[in-house]
C-alpha cells in the first residue's frame, strides 16, 4: 500500500468525523461492518448507525517515460459505506423506536437518513473550512467516475445501507530521500496527524516519516528512485557515481575521463 493511499483514507475519515447525524462513528476499513452473506443477505457487526471508509484495489496504466516508478499511484476506488440496523435504534420519551433525530425506525425513515447523511458526506469533503477535506481533495485529484449503491435486508437481522465510491486518480508518493515541502496536501497530512489529541494519530505520523527516510542530497538518488533505473541506466544519462567507484558513494562533482572517437579524450563532472 502506498502512504497516499494511506493519507487518503485516514483523512477521509477525520473529514467525515462528527460532521454527519452519526456524529463521531466513523469506521476506517471496519471488515465486517457491513457485509453480504453467500446468500445476499446483509449483516453487520456494529452496535450503533455508522460510516466506514475503505479502500478498494487500484489501478495505473503506465505511460512513457515512468520507466520502472514504483511510486505512482494511479486510479483507486475510495468506499463510503453507511449502514442502520434494527438493533440500534433507541426508545425516545413516548417509548417509541428511533435512530436518529427523533425519528422513528421505518425503512421510509431510514432511507431518508442515510440518503441525509450522504449529503453530509459530500459537504464534509468539500468544504472549504475543513482542513483534513482540503487535504482529501489535494491527494485525490481527479474523480473519474461516482457510483451510488443501496442494499437492504428485510428478513432475519433487519439492515439498510448505502455505498457511495468515488473512483479518483491519487497523488504519486513522495519519493524516498526527497525533501517533503511542508505546503504540499502530504505535508498538510503530517502536520494535521502532529496536530491531533489522538496519541494513535501521532505514532502514524512518527512511522509515515519513517517510511519516508532521510532527506538525500544526492539528486541523482531521488532521480534513481523515481524512475526505477539500474545504476548503469543512471550513469547513461550523465548522472551517479561513476562506475568504477566500488562502493556506490563517489561525490557528483567527482570528475572521470571519456574517450570520444575523433575527439580524445574528454573530463566529465556528472551532472
Amino acid at each position: 500500500m502506498s502512504l497516499v493511499a494511506i493519507a487518503v483514507r485516514i483523512a477521509a475519515v477525520e473529514a467525515i468525523r462528527g460532521r454527519t447525524l452519526f456524529g463521531g462513528n466513523v469506521l476506517d476499513s471496519e471488515a465486517a461492518a457491513l457485509d453480504a452473506r453467500a446468500d445476499g443477505s446483509l449483516v453487520t457487526d456494529q452496535e450503533k448507525p455508522f460510516v466506514s471508509v475503505y479502500l478498494y484495489s487500484g489501478k495505473h496504466a503506465r505511460e512513457a517515460g515512468e520507466l520502472r516508478s514504483l511510486f505512482v499511484n494511479g486510479r483507486c476506488d475510495i468506499g463510503f459505506e453507511i449502514g442502520i440496523a434494527a438493533t440500534m435504534t433507541v426508545r425516545n420519551e413516548k417509548n417509541e423506536k428511533v435512530v436518529v433525530a427523533d425519528l422513528p425506525y421505518t425503512d421510509a425513515a431510514n432511507e431518508f437518513i442515510l440518503g441525509i447523511v450522504g449529503r453530509q458526506i459530500r459537504a464534509a469533503l468539500t468544504d472549504p473550512g475543513n482542513a483534513w477535506g482540503a487535504v482529501f481533495l489535494g491527494l485525490i485529484g481527479h474523480i473519474a467516475e461516482l457510483e451510488f449503491a443501496t442494499t437492504r435486508r428485510a428478513e432475519g437481522q433487519r439492515v439498510a445501507g448505502h455505498q457511495l465510491m468515488l473512483s479518483a486518480d491519487l497523488a504519486d508518493d513522495p519519493i524516498p530521500g526527497e525533501a517533503l515541502d511542508a505546503d504540499t496536501p502530504f505535508g498538510q497530512f503530517l502536520a494535521l496527524l502532529d496536530a491531533s489529541e489522538d496519541p494513535v494519530r501521532q505514532t502514524q505520523a512518527e512511522m509515515i516519516r519513517m517510511a519516508l527516510g532521510p532527506v538525500d542530497d544526492r539528486g541523482w538518488a531521488v532521480l534513481q528512485r523515481r524512475m526505477g533505473l539500474t545504476a548503469d541506466e543512471l550513469f547513461a544519462l550523465g548522472r551517479g557515481p561513476i562506475p568504477q567507484d566500488a562502493e556506490g558513494a563517489t561525490p557528483e562533482n567527482v570528475a572521470t575521463t571519456v574517450e570520444i572517437d575523433g575527439v580524445g579524450t574528454v573530463e566529465v563532472t556528472p551532472s
